[in-house]
């Protein structure tokens, strides 16, 4: 089924993996060379609307189903060997072998000459396009970086003071050049559907895979230390426990290249250093005291 609208679907729906190798979306093509090519297009097909499909229904009665199902296997086969290397290549390349299909039996029974050869092309171009939106890991992954560096105060890292008014998402360590993003799983499943990504494991399935998750043993959490002893009162306040664990909680660890607060730290430094040389008499319009007054009149002007 082929229709056409003014909005994406796909961009005003859940982002969920599925729904990604079951909908193509085709953007910015041009399908007809110009206004007036446009308009003697759908004059033709307003005046031979269904003789065509007649034709070619009746033309594919008279084929073998296996002989059909044969020609949409050799177009698989080539599709997948030249469709993008991801996990749903052959599932892409099924959907895509389908319109092949349809455009050979078409020519064979219409007697028009639509290019197979272009036709690939152009699903191959919209493969690359869509392969980045559809491979929700990364996009996930991209999303949530973002997500930490507009919420880093909700993320306890170093020795930064936190006040017990804070909801704390987790903690942030630097190590050997990576960082380290302890997220609790309740905190990272509230965010991931705020982002609009609704099957949270799934994504924690393929972030594993590529290596972007620090985690125990055939799972995807892992214990952190995130409350010192004294924090009982806002560990409660985040995860509804009272008794203080001593091998820390389980949290998502989310892996990132890089020490992703590289400005926040340069940030604080600077204004580090504003605060130790800082002198308050060196503002303009301060009066320096160099003496104590004996009265408060010599304050102030004779007038």
């Amino acid at each position: 089924m082929i229709f056409t609208g003014e909005a994406s679907i796909l961009e005003n729906a859940n982002a969920n993996e599925g729904l990604y190798v079951r909908l193509f979306e085709f953007k910015n093509v041009h399908w007809t060379k110009s206004a007036e090519h446009s308009e003697v297009l759908k004059d033709i097909m307003m005046n031979h609307y269904g003789h065509a499909g007649i034709k070619f229904v009746q033309y594919l009665l008279t084929k073998d189903p296996e002989e059909i199902k044969g020609i949409w296997q050799g177009y698989k086969k080539e599709l997948e060997e030249q469709l993008p290397d991801t996990k749903f290549a052959s599932r892409v390349g099924g959907k895509f072998a389908l319109i092949l299909t349809g455009a050979r039996l078409a020519n064979e029974s219409l007697g028009i000459n639509l290019s197979i050869e272009n036709i690939t092309q152009m699903l191959i171009e919209q493969e690359e396009a869509s392969m980045d939106v559809r491979e929700l890991a990364p996009k996930f992954y991209n999303a949530l970086l973002q997500y930490i560096l507009q919420n880093r105060r909700s993320f306890k890292y170093k020795d930064l003071e936190v006040n017990s008014n804070q909801e704390i998402y987790g903690k942030i360590e630097v190590v050997n050049g990576k960082t380290f993003c302890y997220i609790f799983p309740i905190i990272l499943k509230k965010i991931a559907t705020e982002l609009g990504f609704p099957d949270l494991q799934v994504l924690l399935d393929e972030l594993k895979r590529k290596g972007y998750l620090k985690h125990d043993t055939n799972k995807t959490l892992i214990k952190k230390q995130v409350f010192k002893k004294d924090e009982l009162e806002l560990r409660e306040k985040v995860l509804n426990k009272k008794d203080y664990s001593p091998k820390g909680d389980y949290t998502h660890c989310i892996v990132y290249e890089g020490n992703i607060l590289h400005d926040f730290d340069k940030f604080e430094e600077k204004e580090s250093e504003k605060i130790k040389g800082f002198d308050p008499n060196s503002i303009p319009g301060n009066r320096k005291i160099t003496s104590k007054p004996k009265n408060l009149a010599d304050l102030f002007d004779d007038n």
